[in-house]
């Protein structure tokens, strides 16, 4: 017992050695903070908060959560869907209830979707599933007499660029007889936005191949931005991030700006790491203090 206990002491001790030692932007200390990161989740998870789970395909993967509003708090004009990240390939929307309580909070009905993965998938199924998801939610919203309501999308790290794609994606709303004006908003959050900014890890070349190759336009959303574009859109990211470059956001504001975007607001979080971008489902948190001041300002347009 004692030579156990000595021996949770050295890797408690090593653990919180190399996290001081360890410079931000780097993958082990991103990899060392996730423990934490996933025991806060737990922790801020309340019991009583249960979604409704509802399928938009067979694959296991193909399901989202719907959480209503909080009893008592005003219902808001536009619902909220947020997709997770973890590479294209790990975690599950379950995992994520504290974000979907301070956003039902609020009055938002929020929609978190899964989708198939990486590397039994690529982006052409990723991309099919993030249609799906929509399509779902506007169903759901027609079955319960909200038809009219828009969409607030929202997506931090791989989760980011699928949101962005579907937003900007024109070919891929269309392909089912939507438009953009489905959108109120988008919310981009430590997303690999530009992957030509991102180094080739497995993950972005299971999802997109090289960059040379043929499926590599229909995973960057970057290559999809257009003239003018109208739709409001926060870029949320952290400085010191590990994961996905700072560079990709920086590269896809500038775009944004110099196409002439109406409406784009980028926030960097001062030393901010890969987990810091995603941490705005718990109270004090910089990050949440940025996306919800960005949002009062949409729900005031």
């Amino acid at each position: 017992m004692l030579l156990a206990l000595k021996i949770l002491f050295l890797i408690a001790a090593g653990y919180g050695l190399l996290l001081l030692v360890l410079p931000k932007g780097i993958p082990l200390y991103e990899g060392l903070r996730l423990p934490q990161y996933l025991f806060r989740l737990k922790w801020h998870s309340r019991p009583d908060h249960l979604p409704v789970k509802h399928r938009f395909g067979e694959h296991p993967r193909q399901y989202l959560l719907h959480y209503p509003p909080a009893i008592g708090s005003p219902e808001k004009k536009a619902v909220f869907i947020y997709y997770h990240g973890s590479g294209w390939q790990f975690s599950k929307p379950e995992m994520f209830r504290p974000n979907a309580q301070v956003l039902t909070a609020r009055g938002y009905h929020v929609f978190m979707p899964s989708h198939r993965r990486i590397p039994f998938s690529r982006i052409l199924e990723l991309r099919q599933d993030t249609l799906s998801a929509i399509l779902k939610v506007r169903e759901l919203l027609r079955e319960q007499g909200l038809p009219d309501k828009k969409i607030i999308l929202a997506g931090n790290s791989s989760g980011g660029n699928l949101s962005a794609l579907i937003a900007f994606d024109r070919s891929l709303l269309a392909g089912a007889g939507l438009s953009q004006e489905v959108f109120q908003a988008v919310a981009l959050l430590g997303s690999p936005l530009d992957l030509s900014k991102m180094w080739p890890s497995p993950p972005r070349l299971m999802v997109a191949g090289p960059q040379q190759g043929s499926l590599f336009p229909s995973a960057n959303p970057i290559l999809h931005l257009q003239p003018g574009e109208h739709l409001p859109t926060l870029i949320l990211h952290g400085s010191g991030d590990g994961i996905v470059e700072y560079r990709n956001s920086v590269s896809f504001f500038e775009k944004m700006r110099e196409l002439g975007a109406k409406d784009v607001q980028f926030e960097t979080l001062p030393g901010g790491t890969h987990l810091d971008s995603a941490g705005w489902g718990f109270e004090g948190h910089p990050s949440q203090a940025v996306l919800f001041k960005w949002l009062e300002r949409i729900e005031n347009q």
